[in-house]
């Protein structure tokens, strides 16, 4: 009897997006049968095999969403990424216990009950860039580089946010991502904002291309990885270069677009990572 994969989306993914449409037939190599379902629709079955992938609204819907991880926690089902890896990476503190670890990341600063006075207080050394603590795609993530702008981040007022200086290097360089499948490098890619525009999303009008990393910077990426207790079948690691260096804007372990585009046969790559950890 073949397995059945369970791949998580969104109501505006029902097929999954064009990008991921790949997955489908690398899996279907491997005798396994996939099933496509919207993540507040589905309801499990006991020890079912769920693959994350394109659950983007998750965080406009937080606590149905963390029900649901709950539902398939209960259902005793095999989660890639595991539960605990998901629920640690939602929430954007993890950032500050990667400081801890001595990993590189953008200097961060967390509000738990954000006002116009937290920025303005930031705002003393530089342009800032204010984001929810539980949030994803650059949804109501906003640049704020002086006092008349403070007001456009309203909508984030009384919330959990997150505070960065602007890296004026993603203006000028972009962002970089590295892909890793079981804690091995994959590919990485690098991500350019419009012009007139800070957020580097394609959705944004950013583009993205594909980028050789060199083995040092490999090498720097992975034993940062390797300090995480966390287990993380994928993970995208979003980095900014800072005085000639590579730091940790964020880790996306949750729902990271994996751009198999850039890589064509990472897809079957990852099929068979996903087919040797089915233990249930």
């Amino acid at each position: 009897m073949n397995k059945t994969l369970f791949i998580i989306t969104e109501q505006k993914y029902p097929h999954l997006t064009q990008d991921d449409q790949v997955l489908k037939s690398a899996f279907g190599k491997l005798q396994v049968d996939v099933k496509v379902v919207i993540w507040n629709h589905f309801k499990p079955q006991l020890k079912s095999h769920v693959l994350i992938r394109t659950p983007w609204d998750y965080s406009e819907h937080r606590q149905d969403f963390e029900n649901f991880l709950g539902l398939l926690e209960e259902m005793q089902c095999q989660v890639f990424n595991p539960l605990s890896t998901l629920r640690w990476n939602m929430n954007k503190r993890y950032l500050l216990e990667l400081q801890e670890l001595n990993i590189p990341i953008v200097p961060t600063h967390i509000v738990d009950h954000y006002s116009f006075s937290d920025a303005s207080q930031f705002l003393k050394f530089g342009p800032i860039v204010a984001k929810p603590l539980v949030g994803a795609g650059g949804r109501d993530t906003f640049l704020i580089r002086d006092e008349s702008e403070i007001q456009k981040s309203i909508s984030l007022l009384e919330t959990e946010v997150i505070l960065q200086p602007m890296i004026e290097s993603i203006l000028n360089e972009g962002e970089y991502s590295f892909l890793y499948f079981g804690g091995e490098f994959s590919h990485a890619l690098l991500k350019k904002a419009k012009k007139g525009e800070f957020r580097i999303q394609e959705k944004h009008g950013g583009t993205v291309e594909h980028y050789q990393p060199s083995d040092f910077e490999i090498n720097e990426v992975t034993a940062s990885l390797k300090k995480i207790k966390y287990s993380m079948t994928y993970v995208r690691v979003d980095m900014v270069r800072i005085e000639g260096k590579l730091s940790i804007m964020e880790l996306e372990a949750v729902e990271p677009e994996l751009f198999w585009r850039l890589k064509p046969q990472a897809a079957d790559e990852f099929a068979s990572l996903i087919a040797k950890e089915w233990t249930l």
